[in-house]
């Protein structure tokens, strides 16, 4: 058996060119990943309060720097 490259040349370039596609766009402000330790029953009234509770607790955050709260 012969190496690849030297049987077609242009297959690795092909190969890599393929492989470098795909996936999800590289956004421009990507977020972080912090954790936090709550108390239990705080977490639990967070998330009954429905889908999408991530974005609602980050937008009262965002309130509270802007008031000066912290």
């Amino acid at each position: 058996m012969r190496p690849i490259a030297d049987v077609d040349p242009g297959m690795t370039g092909a190969m890599n060119a393929m492989r470098n596609k795909g996936g999800r766009p590289r956004v421009e402000n990507p977020r972080a990943h912090i954790a936090f330790r709550w108390d239990r029953d705080l977490v639990a009234t967070i998330k009954a309060t429905g889908k999408g509770y991530n974005a609602r607790v980050e937008r009262v955050l965002r309130e509270a720097l802007a008031k000066g709260g912290f």
